[in-house]
C-alpha cells in the first residue's frame, strides 16, 4: 500500500543510483526500521499531532530512462484534509539492512491527486486579440465556473500590467484531471483565449507534475545547442529529387529478396532488364526462423524534435474532453510532408502535396524505369498527378457541394485525365470538409487516423491496400502509343477504381498519409512508439503550453527516417516479409523503397498556422 492506497498496476523500469530519502509512516509497528546514514537528518513524523509510529526510511532512485524525474514521485504533503497520494512511480530501494524490494515503475507514474499552490497553473481569462482596448479595460469583474462544481463561482484577480485575470487551480479545491469551465465577464459568459476552447467553454489539465515537465522541456530546448526543430532540407512540395538517406546497417551475409520497386502487371512480361539470380535471393523458411525477430531500438536522432519516451506515462489517464454540442464545426489541417529516396535510385519517384483542407501522395512505379527510352518517367508522372489534383481542389474549393470522399475522388479523376506525362503511379488524396475527412485511395499507399486516448495514441481508422497480386498494386498508368502497341490487350486501372472512405475527425487527431515505403517497413507498434512522443496542438493548449505542440514535419521526418532505417537492415523482420509469405515468397530484411509521409494535425479553422 502506498500512502494508504493500493498500488496500481506496474510496468518494469530501470533505475539509477539512489540520492534522495523517503519516509512511509503507514507501516505497522511490528516492522523493524534502520537508521539512516549518519550524515543524513532523521525525518520527522508526517503529522506531529498523531502518535509516533516506527518509520522506514527509503532512498529515492532516479529513473535512468526518465531524466530529472524521481521514480517514486515527488515530495508530497500527507497531513490535513487534502492529503495527497502519489499514483506511483517506483517502489523504492530500502536503506541497506531493510527488506529489499524490486524496483518497478507504474503506468500511471507522475500523477498527483492534489494540486500544489504555485505549481499547477492558473485559470486565466484573456480577451481575444481582436477585442478593442476599451472593451478590455472596461472589465470590472471576472468569475470562473467549473463543470465539476457549477454552483460555485470563483472570482479572479486582475494581473498587473495587462488585461488578464487569473486564479490558481490549486485554490479551487479540485483534484488532478481534465476540467471544463467557463468565465463570466461582468455577468456575461465568455471564452478565454488562454485555454483550449471547445464551443462556449474552456478546458484545462490540472496537474502540477505535467506542468513542471513541460516547463523543464522548454528550458532544455532553449539550452540545447542543436535545436529540436532543425531541418535537413528534405521537404518537397511535389516530389523530391535529391533527398539524402539514413546510413544503412552493416551488410549481413544473408541476402533479401530483391524488391526495389513495385510491378506493373501489364508490362511485366516485357521486362527488358530482369535479373537471373532471383532464386538465390529467396530465403528459406529455416533461415527466416533463425533471423532475429526483435528490433534494435531506434537511435535518438530519429526522434529529433519529439518528446522523450516518458511523455506517454506522464499523460497516462488523460485525454481530450469530448466536444460539446457547440464545439467548432470548421476544422482544417496543419500539415507537413517529408520524403527520402532509396539509396539505389537515381531520383525519388514519390510525390505529395499539402494544404489546409487536403493532402495527397503519389508513388511512382519503379519498374517503369526500364522503358525510359520510350519517354516513360514515373517520377515526373507522379509529380504531375499531384500538381493536377491539388490545382483541381483549389479551383473547386467553393463550388463542390458533395461528400468529402467524392471530392477526393474527383481530384484523382482530374489528375488522371489532365496529366501529360507518361508513367505509372498509385494515388491517394484526403480532403477535409467541416468535421469529416474523405479519402480516395488507389493502390498500396494509405492513411492512418490516430487519436490520443487515456493510454496513448490509438489507430481509429485506416485504409486497406489494393493489390492485383504479390507486389503489384492498383495504379494509374499512361504510356506512349509506341509502347502500347506492344501490349494491345492490356487492362488498366482508373481513378474510379479507388477505395473510398469517410470518417469523422476531432480536434487533436493526427492523420498520417504515406507511400508503401512506410507500410512495408514499420509495424503498427513501431509507428505508435514514435507518435506516443508527440503532442497535439489541442493537448498542448489543454496543458497550458501551446507553444510546445509538435511540428508535423518533425513527426513526418521521424517516421520516414525510422522506415528507411528498417528498409536498409538486411535482417529486419518487417511487414513486407509477412505479406510476401502469404503469397508464397520467402524474404528477409527491409524493403528498400522511396518513402514519403505526410503528418497532419486536425485543428480549428481559426487556429494559427
Amino acid at each position: 500500500r502506498w500512502f494508504g492506497q493500493t498500488a496500481p498496476p506496474i510496468l518494469e523500469g530501470a533505475c539509477g543510483e539512489a540520492d534522495e530519502t523517503y519516509e512511509d509512516a503507514s507501516l505497522k509497528s511490528s516492522e523493524a526500521t534502520m537508521a539512516p546514514d549518519a550524515d543524513e537528518p532523521v525525518p520527522q513524523p508526517v503529522n506531529a499531532s498523531e502518535p509516533s509510529q516506527p518509520t522506514r526510511l527509503f532512498r529515492h532512485k532516479r529513473c535512468a530512462s526518465v531524466p530529472n524525474m524521481l521514480c517514486l514521485g515527488e515530495d508530497v504533503a500527507l497531513s490535513g484534509p487534502r492529503r495527497a497520494s502519489v499514483a506511483i512511480g517506483v517502489e523504492p530501494e530500502p536503506v541497506p539492512g531493510v527488506r529489499p524490494s524490486r524496483c518497478r515503475r507504474s503506468a500511471t507514474a507522475y500523477a498527483e491527486n492534489a494540486l500544489r499552490p504555485g505549481e499547477a497553473g492558473s485559470a486565466i481569462w484573456r480577451p481575444a486579440p481582436a477585442s478593442s482596448p476599451a472593451a478590455r479595460d472596461g472589465v470590472r469583474c471576472v468569475e470562473v465556473v467549473f463543470d465539476a462544481d457549477p454552483s460555485t463561482r470563483w472570482r479572479l484577480q486582475r494581473d498587473s500590467g495587462d488585461a488578464s485575470w487569473s486564479i490558481e487551480f490549486a485554490d479551487t479545491g479540485l483534484n488532478v484531471g481534465v476540467h471544463a469551465f467557463h468565465f463570466l465577464v461582468d455577468g456575461q459568459r465568455s471564452v478565454s483565449a488562454a485555454h483550449l476552447a471547445q464551443g462556449s467553454s474552456n478546458a484545462a489539465l490540472f496537474n502540477g507534475a505535467v506542468r513542471r515537465y513541460f516547463e523543464a522541456t522548454a528550458i532544455a530546448a532553449q539550452e540545447d545547442e542543436s535545436p529540436c526543430s532543425a531541418r535537413s532540407g528534405n521537404l518537397r512540395t511535389w516530389g523530391g529529387r535529391t533527398s539524402s538517406a539514413v546510413e544503412p546497417s552493416p551488410k549481413s551475409q544473408l541476402k533479401s529478396l530483391a524488391r526495389p520497386h513495385s510491378i506493373s502487371a501489364n508490362l511485366a512480361a516485357l521486362n527488358e532488364s530482369s535479373s537471373s539470380d532471383d532464386d538465390e535471393d529467396l530465403m528459406s523458411s529455416a533461415q527466416m526462423k533463425r533471423a532475429p525477430t526483435k528490433h534494435d531500438p531506434f537511435p535518438e536522432d530519429i526522434y529529433q524534435g519529439l518528446f522523450d519516451a516518458s511523455l506517454r506515462l506522464r499523460l497516462h489517464g488523460f485525454a481530450l474532453p469530448p466536444p460539446g454540442g457547440d464545439a467548432a464545426t470548421e476544422l482544417r489541417f496543419r500539415a507537413a510532408g517529408y520524403q527520402l529516396k532509396k539509396p539505389s535510385g537515381a531520383e525519388c519517384e514519390d510525390a505529395f502535396f499539402v494544404s489546409m483542407n487536403a493532402v495527397g501522395v503519389a508513388d511512382g512505379v519503379g519498374s517503369m524505369g526500364q522503358f525510359a527510352s520510350y519517354g516513360v518517367n514515373s517520377a515526373a508522372f507522379a509529380a504531375d498527378l499531384m500538381d493536377k489534383a491539388s490545382l483541381h481542389l483549389l479551383r473547386q474549393r467553393n463550388e463542390f457541394t458533395g461528400a468529402p470522399q467524392s471530392r477526393a475522388l474527383a481530384a484523382c479523376v482530374a489528375a488522371e485525365e489532365q496529366t501529360g506525362e507518361f508513367g505509372a503511379s498509385t494515388i491517394s488524396v484526403v480532403t477535409l470538409e467541416r468535421t469529416e475527412i474523405g479519402v480516395a485511395n488507389l493502390g498500396d499507399s494509405g492513411f492512418m487516423l490516430l487519436r490520443k486516448g487515456a493510454t496513448g495514441m490509438q489507430v481509429v481508422h485506416r485504409s486497406v491496400e489494393q493489390q492485383h497480386g504479390w507486389n503489384c498494386p492498383y495504379q494509374l498508368m499512361r504510356i506512349p502509343p509506341k509502347l502500347a502497341a506492344r501490349v494491345p490487350k492490356y487492362t488498366q486501372d482508373h481513378a474510379n477504381d479507388a477505395n473510398l472512405y469517410k470518417h469523422e475527425v476531432l480536434e487533436g487527431d493526427l492523420l498520417l498519409l504515406f507511400s508503401d515505403g512506410l507500410r512495408d517497413n514499420l509495424h503498427d507498434e513501431e509507428v505508435l512508439s514514435i507518435v506516443d512522443r508527440v503532442l497535439s496542438p489541442a493537448f498542448a493548449s489543454l496543458a497550458g503550453f501551446p507553444e510546445q505542440a509538435t511540428d508535423p514535419q518533425d513527426i513526418a521526418s521521424a517516421l520516414v527516417k525510422a522506415s528507411q532505417l528498417r528498409s536498409l537492415d538486411p535482417r529486419a523482420r518487417v511487414p513486407f516479409n509477412v505479406y510476401s509469405l502469404e503469397h508464397g515468397y520467402h524474404c528477409l530484411g527491409g524493403k528498400e523503397d522511396d518513402i514519403t509521409v505526410i503528418a497532419a494535425w486536425v485543428v480549428p479553422e481559426e487556429a494559427e498556422l
